[in-house]
């Protein structure tokens, strides 16, 4: 008997294959190399009735296949299992399958409709794989279960909001494991800081939100803490986010202030509000940036120099210098691919109080021009008969491979999943 099953992963895609046979007298089963990937490491697990002969391949990043053979008294058979890389993919296609959003202050992982066949649907089971450090012994990596639902959104809510994590993707009825995705959680813009810089201006700072997703534009907002319907908004573009000058503010009031940002793709993501109270117009400030201005323990006013992102106060206290990489320990800077000439300045959009949600739909007429993606090609796969993972099945003789199915007269089937678990297969 002779046969052979197409299979077609992702680059860098892990595969665990078995060959599997069972009867009397048991039948010798083994991996032959026909590829560039070796068959080792590789084990055997047999009683007197069955041999199951497994293997691991990992880090798949070209076609390549493998064959297995089965012998007995009772006959021969040789399976080839042929493994393909999904073409046309774009240059990005890591970043096309899942994108992680900020919901509320929850981390959530969507995953699109451009992931292969055999991790859609309900039918499919899947198993997510995550850490924050790659270095780790895989089995060490949180795993999250299908339970029977669809791969679409998954919530995480152990993921801290402004990190860097590694995910993979494991379809276990299957055998495959996805290469590692790299993700960045989203964080709000943060750290607001509200001074007056030396020309006695009103100005705001933050750090920039953090996201793999571009981000637009930022909206400011900001109402006096006793009026609250008193909303005033500025609109800044994604490259300015120091010095912002501010209108509309009293001296010696307090003001909370959001700043939101706003992502190509419609959505928003908002800081937490800040209070921060307005100096009084007599103080004056001699920093190189700007001055907040607090209480001290006598209740005095008194001012403090601070500086713009990537610069720290020098020895005098009053001016900026350039932090140093290393003091910057391992920060993680996503620059949104927005190119925006250095003329433009924030403006402000009103200041009467506004719907927040009206004015965003205000802002949102921008030309954008629509790709138009044609269908990927996917390899065909045609065996006689396949179940729902294209894995081949024989009615008589059988040998099982990875697409699970069978080997010579007198064999019959034990399947098994990536965890060597026997499993039962519908007819």
């Amino acid at each position: 008997v002779e046969g052979k099953t197409e299979i077609t992963i992702l680059p860098g895609s892990a595969l665990d294959l078995s060959c599997n046979a069972t009867g009397q007298p048991r039948p010798a089963v083994k991996w032959i190399r026909s590829g560039y990937y070796p068959i080792d490491p590789a084990w055997v697990k047999a009683d007197e009735k069955y041999a199951i002969w497994f293997l691991k391949v990992s880090n798949i990043t070209e076609d390549t296949s493998f064959n297995c053979v089965a012998q007995s008294p009772l006959g021969f058979a040789n399976w080839t299992i042929s493994v393909r890389l999904l073409s046309d993919l774009r240059p990005t296609w890591k970043n096309d399958f899942l994108v992680a959003k900020n919901e509320d202050g929850e981390v959530a992982v969507h995953f699109t409709d451009d992931l292969p066949d055999y991790l859609k649907g309900s039918q499919n089971p899947w198993n997510i794989y995550w850490t924050d450090n790659p270095s780790k012994p895989f089995e060490t990596w949180n795993l999250i279960p299908s339970n029977g639902r669809p791969l679409d959104r998954i919530a995480i809510p152990e993921m801290e909001p402004g990190a860097k994590y590694h995910l993979v993707i494991e379809q276990p009825s299957a055998g495959i494991k996805t290469p590692v995705f790299d993700i960045m959680t989203p964080k709000a813009a943060s750290d607001i800081r509200v001074g007056t810089d030396i020309n006695g201006e009103t100005v705001l700072d933050f750090k920039p939100a953090l996201a793999t997703e571009p981000i637009k534009k930022y909206i400011i907002k900001y109402w006096p803490d006793s009026n609250p319907s008193a909303v005033m908004y500025m609109e800044t573009p994604v490259n300015v986010t120091d010095k912002i000058v501010l209108d509309g503010l009293q001296p010696e009031i307090d003001y909370n202030f959001m700043v939101t940002a706003k992502f190509d793709d419609g959505d928003n993501l908002a800081s937490e509000p800040t209070k921060i109270r307005t100096p009084s117009e007599d103080i004056q400030c001699h920093c190189a940036h700007a001055c907040m201005f607090e209480e001290d323990e006598e209740g005095m006013i008194i001012a403090s120099c601070y500086c713009h992102n990537g610069f720290k106060l020098a020895d005098d206290k009053k001016s900026c210098e350039p932090i140093e990489e290393d003091e910057e320990g391992s920060i993680v800077q996503v620059t949104p691919p927005t190119l925006i000439p250095e003329s433009e300045h924030p403006k402000e959009l009103t200041t009467m109080p506004t719907l927040f949600n009206d004015l965003l739909s205000k802002s949102e007429k921008f030309d954008k021009e629509m790709e138009i993606l044609e269908p990927k090609e996917l390899a065909k796969i045609k065996p006689s008969q396949t179940d729902e993972f294209g894995r081949a099945i024989w009615q008589d003789e059988q040998l099982v491979t990875t697409s699970r199915e069978s080997v010579s007269d007198g064999f019959s089937l034990i399947s098994t999943d990536s965890s060597q678990q026997d499993r039962v297969l519908s007819p």
